[in-house]
């Protein structure tokens, strides 16, 4: 053999994985702390833009929070936690258009809106 050849066996265990700071201790977060497996929905909206223009990017996650790191809290200084949470659903989408969508509880994958799950794979699977 020339060569060793990937094959698509589907996402990682951690493929979904996240993790963000925030700055300071937000309750509603420590309160989400080991949850249900997709109990925490957060939604995440930025803007990229140049001189010419603008897009709007979202991303929406739901699943559990795994992880609080409360880092050094100092006397008069800014404090950050960093928060980890396992996904079950993400879906990323540019200017209200969804680009990526992964909900694994509910065994839907679209990549620009389109399915690209094979019919055959759901019905192999009972599922369709």
């Amino acid at each position: 053999m020339m060569g060793a050849v990937s094959i698509d066996l589907g996402l990682d265990d951690s493929a979904l994985d996240a993790s963000f700071v925030m700055g300071g201790a937000v309750r509603e977060l420590f309160l989400k702390y080991g949850g249900t497996i997709d109990g925490t929905l957060l939604r995440f909206a930025g803007e990229y833009y140049t001189d010419a223009e603008s897009d709007l990017y979202e991303v929406e996650m739901r699943g559990r929070v795994t992880e609080i790191d409360m880092g050094e809290a100092k006397q008069g200084e800014a404090t950050s936690h960093t928060y980890a949470i396992k996904n079950t659903y993400y879906k990323l989408s540019v200017n209200d258009r969804p680009l990526w969508e992964i909900d694994l509880l509910n065994f839907i994958y679209r990549k620009d809106g389109k399915d690209i799950v094979p019919d055959r794979i759901r019905s192999a699977l009972g599922l369709g």
